[in-house]
């Protein structure tokens, strides 16, 4: 049968579509084929990432891991420090200076070794005696506290208007020595007249007169006062009463003097110390006058820390943070007069300023607040009497603290004042 040329035609149409067709079938697997090489390449790059990131993630846990290890293995040697080496029961409070071994009471401490504590006591003291000199100036000091007294000893004879002389040149060896001594180990206060602070007294006019109409702690500062105020206070009344008691009750004689020994002694007036607990305070208190600049003997520090629990009663606050105020303004007006003293009227404004704003707080500082603080200084107060009772004679010029609480108030970094500016 024969095939007309029409049918030809559509045969060859035919076959140019199947050819483009197929052309375009071609053309689209091709562009699947790029697409799917494409993004399993992409699949691979991110499969690498992956594996990358693992490996990192597991480096940075075996590192988490061995940091945990090692912190576990240090917070569990420093419980072990931490814990009293004679009882194993209780935890530390305290630490032999001799062979630093933690204790937590006075029974662990007399009981863990005789040799130790004696041996320590003979030589601290012994080093701490030969360090202390007398200077000049001190021995001046004293010649005039004793011309003082041999004045008042007068009683209005008319020789007494001319200043007696004293010349230590005319000593003999024995004497200056005994004479010194006696300075430095405070038993030259046993021949003056014995000073009663007005802490002590029921009824006295030597009580420093607040007046009526101070301004409110609100005019000076906005912002509500630290709960940890009334620890810092413990430090600053043990500064004061130290003065008190070094000068008996004479501090306007030297104020300069006075000023500088607060400065010295007090670490919240001069460096913003924080104590978390009185008997912190109390313990580094001790400590700084424990210093050979300051130290005066056992007895008086003992003596002090029961004054600081007589002024924290009552008004007794308001009373002696008035007076300190008081010794401090008395310090700028003698520090203005002075030529070259532009940073020690600096350092004294700085306290007087902080002084000022214990004082205002003080006014609404209620009794029961510091009930607690009290008898926890007066347990120290104990346990340093029956310290001092259970040592040689020889030993008891030294008063014997070592507190783990000191010495994190040492360390403990001061980042915001809990003391607002004025």
């Amino acid at each position: 049968m024969a095939t007309s040329s029409d049918d030809v035609k559509k045969l060859r149409e035919k076959i140019t579509q199947l050819e483009a067709m197929v052309e375009k079938l071609t053309s689209k697997i091709e562009k699947q084929r790029k697409d799917h090489e494409a993004e399993m390449g992409s699949a691979q790059s991110l499969i690498e990432t992956l594996r990358t990131s693992s490996e990192q993630t597991q480096t940075l846990y075996l590192q988490a891991t061995n940091d945990l290890e090692e912190a576990r293995s240090i917070l569990m040697e420093e419980g072990k420090k931490r814990l009293c080496k004679v009882c194993l029961k209780e935890v530390s409070k305290y630490v032999c200076p001799q062979c630093n071994a933690p204790y937590c009471s006075l029974i662990c401490y007399k009981t863990h070794s005789e040799n130790c504590t004696e041996n320590f006591y003979k030589t601290h003291v012994e080093e701490h005696l030969r360090s202390q000199s007398v200077s000049s100036e001190e021995k001046r000091k004293m010649v005039e506290i004793l011309r003082r007294v041999h004045l008042d000893d007068q009683d209005g004879d008319e020789s007494g208007d001319q200043e007696p002389e004293v010349d230590l040149t005319k000593l003999t060896k024995q004497q200056l020595e005994d004479f010194q001594r006696d300075i430095t180990s405070g038993r030259i206060q046993d021949i003056l007249e014995q000073w009663i602070p007005w802490w002590e007294q029921k009824v006295t006019d030597d009580r420093p007169q607040v007046p009526k109409n101070l301004p409110a702690l609100t005019t000076i500062s906005t912002a509500t006062p630290s709960p940890l105020l009334p620890f810092l206070l413990v430090d600053i009344l043990y500064s004061y009463a130290f003065v008190q008691r070094l000068m008996n009750g004479d501090v306007e004689d030297d104020v300069m003097e006075c000023v500088a020994t607060i400065m010295e002694l007090s670490s919240v007036l001069k460096s913003n110390a924080v104590y978390h607990s009185g008997q912190e305070a109390i313990y580094r208190c001790i400590e700084t006058a424990n210093q050979p600049s300051l130290f005066n003997s056992a007895a008086f520090s003992v003596m002090i820390i029961d004054d600081v629990t007589h002024l924290l009663i009552g008004t007794n606050p308001l009373s002696a943070m008035f007076d300190l105020n008081q010794i401090f303004l008395s310090a700028l007006e003698i520090a203005s007069q002075e030529k070259g003293s532009k940073e020690k009227k600096k350092q004294i404004l700085n306290c007087q300023r902080r002084v000022f704003y214990f004082l205002l707080w003080s006014q609404d500082l209620k009794e029961d607040q510091l009930d607690a603080i009290r008898s926890s200084i007066e347990t120290i107060s104990i346990e340093q009497k029956e310290m001092i009772k259970s040592r040689k004679p020889e030993t008891k010029s030294m008063l014997h603290i070592t507190s783990d609480n000191n010495r994190d108030a040492k360390s403990m970094p001061v980042n915001k004042p809990l003391i607002q500016p004025l």
